[in-house]
């Protein structure tokens, strides 16, 4: 729900990000201003990202078993959203 006040409070930026993008932490959430939000895994084996955004009421997530993983989770958002810029982020890709 568009209204709903616990989303919301998620939602909302608490910490900026200073890294020359518009991004900022909310509550558990990582925030790519004005529209989306973000949120990814990454341990050994394994990677996971879930991108959403509550204006259109729609979001991806993609869970993989590999540690090139992040790659096809970004092709799969890129696939539903477009290029992002948020899928440039230096933290989505790390080099464990």
């Amino acid at each position: 729900r568009k209204d709903d006040p616990i989303v919301s409070a998620m939602l909302t930026p608490q910490v900026d990000v200073k890294t020359g993008r518009t991004l900022s932490w909310g509550l558990g959430l990582a925030l790519a201003e004005p529209e989306w939000f973000f949120h990814w895994g990454a341990n050994p084996g394994f990677r996971s990202l879930f991108v959403g955004s509550r204006q259109r009421g729609e979001a991806v997530l993609v869970l993989t078993d590999g540690d090139g993983g992040m790659q096809a989770a970004a092709a799969a958002v890129r696939q539903s959203f477009g290029d992002l810029p948020l899928l440039d982020f230096p933290m989505l890709y790390p080099d464990d």
